[in-house]
């Protein structure tokens, strides 16, 4: 990934869940690395949720900032994607 804010949310989202890895440069990629790490079949779910709203979460970040002319705020937007996770 070429978004140093992107990579950083991805960076706080595998910490958060005690993954060590790579950032890969495709998000196919990662969606497919993180199943690698993600083996139980219930706690694969986990893996769709997880990876399903930290992309919803950029995408918000970026409308915001497109749109409204927002900022970039990293600690919010992880927030938001932890709150969303556990809803």
């Amino acid at each position: 990934m070429a978004c140093p804010f992107s990579v950083g949310i991805w960076n706080a989202v595998f910490d958060w869940l005690d993954i060590s890895m790579v950032i890969p440069t495709d998000i196919v990629q990662l969606y497919e690395q993180m199943g690698f790490f993600i083996r139980a079949t219930k706690i694969k779910r986990w893996k769709f949720l997880f990876w399903h709203v930290t992309c919803w979460c950029l995408w918000n970040v970026k409308n915001e900032i497109i749109i409204k002319g927002g900022i970039a705020d990293a600690g919010n937007t992880f927030s938001k994607k932890k709150m969303l996770s556990w809803q």
